[in-house]
């Protein structure tokens, strides 16, 4: 044991330098390979608790609901970097949305036949891109398809939650409920996610999400919409 903590500890010593590296010069399908050494919760794929927050700021993500004591999620660099290049990072983002490569983050447990709460479930969950919409929840009846062992969190879903991001929008690829259910909307395990989602952001260059960010701020996503302004489009 003491030798697997000193490996540990070696390990992590040699592995801090990539995250506080300087990124900004990666290419974005460079950024896209780095998301699957993802192995921390972050906003988004986080299984115990759930967070406002926009990555490309700094400001540290602010807690909703979830499970006690916090946990507060981790930020990996190329998630942050990704949503700091905004629209030009979308046409990458769109099409990697069923990249199946998996990270190092497993979500969810081993569900028992005797327990009796909670719950895992593969949902369709979507925030569409107009007010209005559909947004598909999972019923109380639990008829959404369930999950009895640990997920792998895929590159196609870190994808999704970066899409939602820029574009002021919750997609969360792992959602947190109380009490104890986890919902996982992955349009790697629901083609039918990264379709909608394609449809609603394909072709939206930096003219197009400005209009939409501008849109947003006259409705209930115009906090997030003012955050993104001003940090994509400044001198305006």
């Amino acid at each position: 044991m003491k030798g697997f903590a000193a490996a540990a500890f070696i390990f992590v010593l040699h592995a801090a330098p990539a995250w506080s590296s300087d990124l900004s010069e990666q290419p974005v399908d460079a950024l896209v390979g780095m998301l699957t050494s993802i192995d921390a919760d972050a906003p988004g794929i986080d299984d115990a608790g759930m967070y406002d927050s926009f990555l490309a700021d700094d400001a540290p993500p602010q807690f909703r609901v979830g499970q006690l004591p916090l946990h507060p999620p981790t930020i990996h660099p190329a998630m942050r970097e990704l949503v700091r290049r905004g629209a030009a990072a979308l046409p990458a983002l769109l099409a990697h949305l069923d990249d199946v490569r998996p990270t190092r983050l497993a979500i969810g447990r081993e569900i028992e036949p005797l327990d009796v709460f909670g719950g895992q479930f593969f949902a369709d969950e979507y925030d569409p891109r107009r007010p209005g919409e559909r947004i598909h929840e999972c019923p109380m009846d639990n008829t959404c398809r369930s999950f009895d062992h640990p997920y792998r969190v895929r590159v196609g879903d870190v994808c999704e939650v970066l899409i939602g991001q820029i574009v002021n929008r919750r997609l969360y690829a792992v959602r947190y409920q109380p009490t104890q259910i986890v919902y996982v909307n992955s349009p790697v395990e629901t083609p039918a996610l990264a379709a909608l989602i394609r449809k609603d952001w394909t072709g939206v260059d930096s003219a197009a999400l400005a209009a939409s960010l501008r849109e947003d701020l006259h409705g209930d996503r115009a906090e997030g919409a003012l955050r993104r302004l001003r940090f994509y489009y400044p001198r305006t």
